[in-house]
């Protein structure tokens, strides 16, 4: 088992603190992204009285990829991007039909009615939200050029 030198752990900290600023967003968002998603996954599972130990894992799974893919950002990984970019895009109708859902809920005045149904909109609102900043993150050129681009 090696352990690093200062000098060494020296050298990682200002390589990582030469990340550019929207990459280092973007992993964030993706981290967060991974948190909600997990909390989704359990107030689907509870809102359609499905097991919530499958939800659990599902949930833990999909977080896993999102922290994967997010972290992948710092190493310049471009399957990592690329994953990332689908992970954020193939939910994105089905958070946006429960999105307008929610704003339904909202405006009949039948929130109340089921509060599992009106946790698991509310989740997906914010998932969609989320999903939308890191889509945003994403398409932007200093994480387009970082990723795709060879170190200088």
């Amino acid at each position: 088992m090696s352990t690093m030198t200062e000098d060494e752990k020296q050298a990682r900290i200002a390589e990582f603190k030469k990340i550019p600023q929207k990459v280092q967003m973007a992993a964030l968002f993706a981290f967060a992204l991974g948190i909600v998603t997990f909390l989704r996954v359990i107030a689907r599972a509870y809102a359609m009285n499905l097991p919530i130990g499958k939800g659990v894992f599902y949930g833990f799974l999909l977080s896993f990829w999102f922290f994967v893919a997010g972290g992948s950002l710092y190493s310049r990984s471009r399957w990592g991007f690329v994953g990332l970019l689908a992970l954020t895009i193939f939910p994105i109708l089905g958070l946006f039909t429960l999105s307008v859902h929610l704003l339904r809920l909202a405006l009949e005045g039948t929130m109340t009615v089921s509060w599992p149904e009106t946790i698991h909109c509310v989740v997906a609102l914010a998932q969609f939200v989320t999903t939308c900043v890191l889509f945003r993150y994403l398409v932007a050129r200093q994480v387009r050029d970082y990723v795709w681009k060879p170190a200088a």
